[in-house]
């Protein structure tokens, strides 16, 4: 499993191997973006991650050795990785259920156990990664962050043909109902701001990995320190701006 689809939206990479034949949307996608291939900050933004992203490689004699975290590495990129079927094809019937699994991989990756998850404490963790980053763009990242969960809710909870009612209108001056509206652009910026949210997990935690101070302790759990722990949080705000600069998407 060694394909990671961190850089999509707008095209994929492959670590050791050839980028996949694109399909005509993804290519006038990708010829718009090309150009960032090419550039020094690629390079160096996947070097950095590569040791990470190495480890995660499903083999049966490897997976019986993989500690919790391990585990949670891999099923968040495989998620993370799954998400892809939505850029080739957007649907009406599928939209909430986008909405569900984008908030699966954020709990995956933010939890630090059980049921330690929520919009509220979600949302938290999310501003101590990002809010540097965003700046003054994060008051609407965390708006949007709740909106999806309130999304997700909506679609678990069993209320999402109320959502498909309300947005259903009829064509002017017929009696004929048009297909419901809903946003796709807001996925779109859900998704990459979910992107983000995993290059940091993976970036930290090959950070914090040989760390006495942090010896023993989950990439979430380090994060939620740095809620209170003010020499914390900018231990983590240093790192992340050390590989979102890499990026190429604001």
């Amino acid at each position: 499993m060694r394909k990671i689809f961190l850089s999509f939206p707008g095209y994929q990479v492959k670590i050791r191997g050839k980028r996949k034949k694109l399909g005509i949307h993804e290519k006038s996608k990708f010829h718009s973006e090309d150009k960032k291939f090419s550039n020094k900050k690629f390079t160096e933004f996947y070097k950095l991650l590569t040791p990470e992203i190495m480890g995660i490689n499903w083999r049966a004699d490897e997976v019986l050795k993989w500690d919790r975290e391990q585990w949670r590495l891999s099923i968040a990129c495989l998620l993370f990785s799954e998400l892809e079927q939505y850029q080739r094809s957007k649907k009406v019937m599928t939209w909430q259920k986008e909405c569900a699994e984008i908030v699966t991989l954020y709990e995956t990756l933010l939890s630090r156990r059980k049921n330690d998850n929520g919009r509220h404490k979600i949302v938290q963790r999310v501003e101590i990664l990002l809010a540097e980053h965003y700046k003054k763009d994060f008051p609407k990242i965390r708006k949007n962050l709740k909106t999806l969960f309130d999304y997700r809710n909506e679609f678990v909870h069993g209320g999402f043909f109320d959502r498909l009612k309300k947005a259903t209108k009829p064509y002017p001056s017929d009696t004929l109902a048009q297909l419901p509206n809903v946003d796709f652009q807001f996925l779109e910026e859900q998704t990459e701001v979910l992107r983000k949210t995993l290059i940091l997990f993976i970036f930290l935690r090959k950070k914090f990995k040989k760390s006495k101070k942090y010896a023993g302790l989950s990439v979430p759990a380090i994060i939620n320190m740095g809620i209170m722990d003010i020499a914390t949080r900018k231990k983590i705000r240093e790192y992340s701006k050390q590989i979102l600069e890499l990026t190429y998407y604001k």
